[in-house]
Order: structure tokens, then C-alpha cells, then sequence
């Protein structure tokens, strides 16, 4: 078990850009845990729409892992705000790009733990009243649904501040090629097997909850709560119906936490969806990418309509 887990390399994050036309909506991209930015279809949809497309690899995530050092510290923080770096220089590089255009407007996207991290810079984050619409693609807005087993592991790990390597679930598997899935992403950047989690991670975690729970009513824009219809808690064998359950999250607590956020949270639940519903099956996930895309339709209306 490590417990020395301070880097004492500069923060390294990288940036993936796709642009086609700007028009009256740029979207950053944020990730969860044990991820990083492979989603091109979900570019494709945004640039279709004429929308500009922009993600990040969050610092010790994915690209911005740079070295074999570095990747003992694989996705390792000790605040969620730590984040509001790239977070913040992001923005301000999507602003730049955005000066010669009138009434540009700014949505964050974030999935799982990337959620959370949206909704924090929402609340309090240097640039967050750039932020004018939130996507949360089923957050991380709760405490996870652990076992008695589970629920010691991580105490102990918080306690002494380590880091343990565990066996992933069927989340990921379920989503390979190599397995039951259709997405060829790296599992370098993305393991599926073996996941390394660490005490610090859901200490951040917990504090960034609470400071939401507590805040999340100070949260402006317009948000919209995307999720599978519901939940399951997988077994070590495989069984089909993994493919359509969010088998992470607890999909009712945290869309009844995502309804407190503020005073205008459209909630879209989407059946047969997994963990994250831009992965799920083409037909479930085409319901996923119209529900986002009327309510951003229906949200440009009302910005013209201010103007």
C-alpha cells in the first residue's frame, strides 16, 4: 500500500480541441475516474450541430499522464478544486477563441466524478460566471453504494492517506472491444482490469459533495441531469442486462441530489442506459444525444429571446 502519494512534478493536463463552425455555443468536456477523453462521436453530434467542442484530460488523467512515474499517481487528488486550474485555462483559451463572435455562449459537460467537478467550478470556480448551461452526464453527486467490505476499504485508505490496486468491475469491461463492448479506447489511459483507487480521491470526493449539497442552490444556469433509468450492483458472472444499468452509480440518489442544484434542473432519465449514457447502445444513447440536443435548442431560443 503507497502513502506517499505527492507528486512533485508540475501538474500536467491535456487539452483535445475540434472545431467546425463556431455558432452560438461552446462546450468543454470534462471526464470521470478511471477515464480520459476518447469520446469522438460525442464531438461529431456537437460539431454537427454547429457547435464548438472542446475536453480536457484532467492533471494525472488519461494523456496527461507523461511519464511511467507518474502513473502510480494515476488520477490521484487531494482537493477537487485543484481542477479549476485547466478548468479555468480552458475557458479562457474557449473566450479567446470566441472574441470575434457576439453573444457566445459556454456549457460544461461532465461525467461521473467530472459532473461534480463541473458543478464545484459552478459554484464557486474563477471563471464561473463564463459557465452559462451545465450537462451532468450521471455525476458523482453521492456517496457510492458500497458494501460493508468496500465501505472499510476506503476508510482505512482515508485514514492512512494510501492507495490500493483493486479489481475493476464490469463497468469497463462492458464497454471494450476486447470484452462485451464496441469502444476501442486505450486501457492504458482506461484500465479495465485491475483499477488503482486512492484514500485522498474520496476524501476530495466527500468534501466536494457536502460543499455541493451545501451550495448547489447558487448555481444559476440552466442544468440538465442525464442518467440510466436505473441501477444494479453486478455479480462476479456476467449477465446481459450490465450492458443496460448504470452499475456505478445509484441512479435515484443522485438525481434526486442533482434536482436540489438549482432552480432550473431538467431531469432526463434514460432507459437501458449504462454509467455513462454517450457508451451505451446505439439506440439508447441516440435517445441520450436528442434529449441534450432539444433542451440546447430550447435554451438557444430563450438566449435569443434576451438579447
Amino acid at each position: 500500500m503507497d502513502t506517499n502519494n505527492e507528486s512533485t512534478s508540475t501538474p500536467q493536463y491535456e487539452t483535445t480541441i475540434f472545431t467546425l463552425k463556431p455558432d452560438n455555443l461552446a462546450v468543454l468536456y470534462l471526464h470521470g475516474y478511471n477515464d480520459y477523453f476518447f469520446h469522438d462521436h460525442v464531438c461529431a453530434q456537437f460539431l454537427d450541430f454547429g457547435y464548438d467542442f472542446f475536453a480536457v484530460d484532467m492533471r494525472k488523467c488519461g494523456r496527461s499522464i507523461i511519464s511511467p512515474e507518474q502513473d502510480q499517481y494515476r488520477h490521484y487528488c487531494a482537493d477537487m478544486h485543484e481542477y479549476d486550474e485547466e478548468i479555468s485555462l480552458a475557458i479562457e483559451h474557449m473566450n479567446k477563441q470566441a472574441e470575434k463572435y457576439t453573444n457566445k455562449k459556454f456549457a460544461l459537460l461532465g461525467h461521473s466524478t467530472g459532473g461534480l467537478t463541473a458543478c464545484l467550478y459552478a459554484i464557486s470556480g474563477p471563471k464561473r460566471n463564463d459557465i452559462d448551461a451545465l450537462i451532468l452526464n450521471s455525476p458523482n453527486l453521492v456517496e457510492l453504494d458500497m458494501s460493508i467490505i468496500q465501505s472499510t476499504l476506503v476508510n482505512v485508505l482515508i485514514a492512512m492517506n494510501g492507495s490500493r490496486d483493486i479489481i475493476a468491475g464490469w463497468n469497463g469491461r462492458s464497454l471494450h472491444v476486447s470484452h462485451k463492448g464496441e469502444w476501442n479506447f486505450d486501457t492504458t489511459k482506461k484500465p479495465i482490469s485491475i483499477v488503482r483507487i486512492h484514500g485522498a480521491f474520496f476524501a476530495a470526493c466527500r468534501r466536494a459533495q457536502l460543499e455541493v449539497t451545501q451550495n448547489g442552490t447558487s448555481i444559476k444556469c440552466p442544468i440538465l441531469f442525464m442518467s440510466s433509468n436505473r441501477s444494479m450492483k453486478s455479480e462476479k458472472i456476467w449477465h446481459d442486462e450490465y450492458a443496460e444499468v448504470d452499475l456505478v452509480l445509484n441512479v435515484e440518489s443522485i438525481r434526486r441530489a442533482a434536482a436540489m442544484l438549482g432552480q432550473h434542473v431538467t431531469i432526463c432519465p434514460i432507459e437501458k442506459a449504462n454509467h455513462d449514457v454517450f457508451l451505451s447502445k446505439k439506440p439508447v444513447r441516440e435517445k441520450a444525444f436528442n434529449c441534450m440536443f432539444q433542451w440546447l435548442e430550447n435554451l438557444e431560443r430563450q438566449w435569443i429571446k434576451n438579447i
